[in-house]
């Protein structure tokens, strides 16, 4: 079906296939106006036995007819398309997948912190993992290197360096390397071959490999020493992700036979519908999916996106490889409780190895969110490596934050969401905070290329959980200190003045959710609330889950590093906001 033969107003069902759980949701006309109808999850059934994800979505399918009547599959299993004059069926069906492996990608460079690290960078933009990198330092034997990259067996081998019109014929010396490993390694697991280094080089490059490898060129990633260029070579390794490694899955020939709308992976999907946000609202927004095996940050401005991904962490079988990057002690820092580093690992290896399991007590329950603080922050300092190439330690102050992911959605209390962003992010100025509750996200970025109004309405109809505001000032005086004066009003409570908020405190003003007030903030000389050193502003806000949390605890966090002191102040946080 075309978009000329679209219904003006069609109905919609999209798969989200996560690597444990496919999630199903349905959006139709409701009084003239598109509403989210219903949604349900299933496992996803990627693995044996069933080592075929049309399971899951059928599964979840059956559900979403179980709760709504409205019949979709028929006795065979297959999806009813178009809608029948009955009520029955669907007319138009998506897909946003992450349930394929990552892309094994050995990089090779003339030097790490140059090209090897802009290669990195374009890595953040797809499901990407890096299993080793060879550069100019390297004095291994050429048949050493052959070997190492033969038994690594990677799908992507990414080649760059060398700066335009600067012809560096050492690439080439690399390049021919990694073609006796490639030939090698002919066949089903042969690797494919990038290369984003000096363009005067691509004819020697195809020469070397030869017409039996598949050689991508891309636009040189590192054109001058001091500017990257991505944007080409991301699309390039996304393009490969979504047809070596979905190919890759289980009945993902038959779930593209379902799909009206072209497949896309999840973080893209998510990604598009962050940018739309930044443009319906002319500000910068972030984007969180703590997922199951898979990290996603998203910086969108109404000119540019940035899109960064770790799919060697997530909350499910890869969450111990955060002892990679962080110590037990890292982690345990944000449990008031008394745990030891011993109970840390053992945590993370269990969850490993039961991705499925759900916390059942409040101290399992707290570790978990702690480690999620943690994932998050190592993700976060990645990206803003990369993005900003060191020069920034912190994101630059936005508007909103859309938050999703198992671990951020379950929390026992929305304020404990609120928390374990705040205190993985450490975000600055004031920005509103929504949680994608339901799922939906990355369905709407999906449909909204196909179908924007939609999106639009399908969001005003409230489908997103609004937490509330946060209020984050940049300031690092010492405690005890006034910080800023605040004063609130609202339509039905009398007015709340909090003249003296102080450095080191953190407090939660409930504002019921759908009700206006009005918010007038004056920080002291030098503190930044977004705005420049003591400059204050009045803006008018709504309520949420939670309210406004003022959060001056200030930037970067710090926490005591004696035991006690740490375990006390960290109790009280939890106190002061009803955590």
């Amino acid at each position: 079906m075309t978009n000329e033969q679209l219904p003006e107003q069609a109905s919609f069902l999209v798969a989200d296939c996560g690597s444990m759980n496919t999630r199903v949701v349905l959006f139709d006309v409701v009084e003239g106006v598109y509403r989210f109808i219903a949604g349900a999850n299933a496992p996803t059934t990627k693995e044996p036995p069933w080592s075929n994800i049309m399971k899951g979505i059928q599964h979840a399918i059956t559900r979403i007819s179980d709760i709504t009547g409205r019949p979709l599959l028929d006795e065979h299993g297959q999806l009813i398309t178009p809608v029948k004059s009955n009520g029955a069926g669907i007319d138009q069906f998506g897909a946003t997948v992450s349930a394929a492996p990552a892309l094994k990608c050995l990089l090779i460079g003339l030097v790490e912190s140059i090209s090897v690290d802009s290669s990195r960078a374009t890595m953040l933009n797809t499901l990407a993992d890096e299993v080793d990198f060879i550069t100019l330092l390297n004095d291994d034997p050429d048949e050493e290197l052959i070997q190492r990259i033969v038994d690594l067996s990677p799908d992507i081998i990414f080649i760059a360096g060398g700066t335009e019109h600067g012809a560096d014929y050492r690439v080439l010396k690399m390049a021919e390397i990694a073609s006796l490993a490639t030939h090698m390694l002919a066949g089903i697991n042969q690797p494919q071959i990038i290369y984003a280094g000096n363009s005067q080089l691509q004819p020697d490059i195809k020469d070397i490999f030869g017409a039996e490898v598949a050689v991508t060129f891309a636009d040189n990633i590192r054109p001058t020493l001091n500017r990257e260029e991505l944007a080409d070579a991301s699309r390039h390794l996304t393009e490969i992700y979504n047809k070596r490694q979905l190919g890759r899955v289980g009945g993902i020939k038959d779930l593209n036979g379902w799909c009206r709308i072209p497949m896309q992976d999840t973080p893209t999907a998510f990604s598009k519908i962050v940018q739309y946000f930044a443009a319906q609202e002319n500000s910068h927004v972030m984007g969180v999916d703590l997922g199951s095996e898979s990290v996603t940050i998203i910086q969108a401005s109404p000119e540019k996106l940035r899109l960064g991904i770790r799919s060697d962490l997530g909350v499910g079988r890869p969450i111990k490889n955060i002892l990679n990057h962080a110590t037990p002690y890292e982690i345990r820092k944000w449990i008031p409780a008394k745990v030891t580093d011993t109970d840390v690992r053992d945590f993370l290896y269990n969850k490993s190895l039961r991705p499925q399991t759900v916390p059942t007590t409040e101290e399992s329950m707290q570790m978990e969110q702690a480690c999620a603080r943690a994932i998050l922050n190592e993700t976060r300092q990645s990206v803003l490596k990369h993005w900003y190439q060191n020069k920034k330690t912190s994101f630059p102050p936005f508007s909103r934050l859309l938050a999703r992911g198992s671990a951020l959605t379950n929390a026992s209390r929305p304020v404990q969401t609120i928390l374990m962003l705040l205190d993985a992010l450490q975000p600055q100025g004031l920005f509103s905070v929504s949680l994608d509750t339901h799922g939906v996200l990355p369905a709407l970025g999906l449909i909204s290329q196909r179908q924007p109004l939609l999106a639009v309405q399908a969001l005003e109809g409230g489908v997103l959980t609004d937490l509330g505001w946060v209020l984050a000032p940049a300031t690092n005086l010492p405690p005890g200190e006034k910080i800023m004066s605040v004063k609130i009003t609202t339509a039905s409570i009398r007015d709340l003045d909090l003249d003296n908020v102080t450095q080191g405190s953190i407090e939660v003003i409930p504002i019921p959710p759908g009700q206006e007030a009005t918010i007038d903030i004056q920080p002291v000389s030098s503190v930044d609330i977004g705005f420049g050193s003591g400059k204050g502003k009045k803006f008018r806000i709504q309520g949420g889950a939670v309210g406004l949390v003022i959060d001056g605890r200030g930037r970067p966090l710090n926490l005591p590093t004696d035991e006690e002191k740490r375990h006390e102040i960290i109790s009280q946080w939890f106190w002061d906001t009803g955590a």
